[in-house]
């Protein structure tokens, strides 16, 4: 990254290389918030529980969410070659959420249409909905 010298100021990033964050970057911590509401959403109101509905797949996203974490103050330290992993790992985060939140999407969906088809039949629990 290159750095602007500002007299009686420290020293800055360059504009331009502000803007040459990965997207996935600034992507990431809102997909992360997106899915943890839309997981307590899910797990709460539209299934009435009293505890959280897990997958597998959004069990290990949520482990590791920590990771790029570790592996960007590595890079800050020195170790420079981890950047590209920084990246893909980054961008692997962003998909694997992105896969997380419409395999919920679709369950919820799936379960509304089961439960319309056992009310249509008059075998549904009329409480519920």
């Amino acid at each position: 990254m290159k750095f602007v010298e500002v007299p009686g100021r420290l020293a800055e990033p360059a504009p331009a290389a502000r803007w040459r964050r990965p997207v996935a970057l600034a992507l990431l911590p809102v997909l992360v918030v997106a899915a943890f509401a839309q997981y307590v959403a899910d797990s709460y109101w539209l299934h009435r529980g009293r505890s959280l509905r897990t997958s597998r797949l959004g069990r290990w996203n949520g482990i590791l969410y920590f990771v790029p974490l570790v592996v960007d103050v590595l890079v800050r330290l020195g170790w420079g070659a981890l950047r590209p992993v920084l990246s893909l790992l980054v961008w692997a985060l962003v998909v694997s959420t992105l896969v997380s939140m419409g395999e919920r999407l679709w369950a919820v969906r799936e379960l509304r249409r089961t439960a319309r088809g056992l009310l249509a039949a008059g075998t549904g629990d009329r409480s519920r909905h």
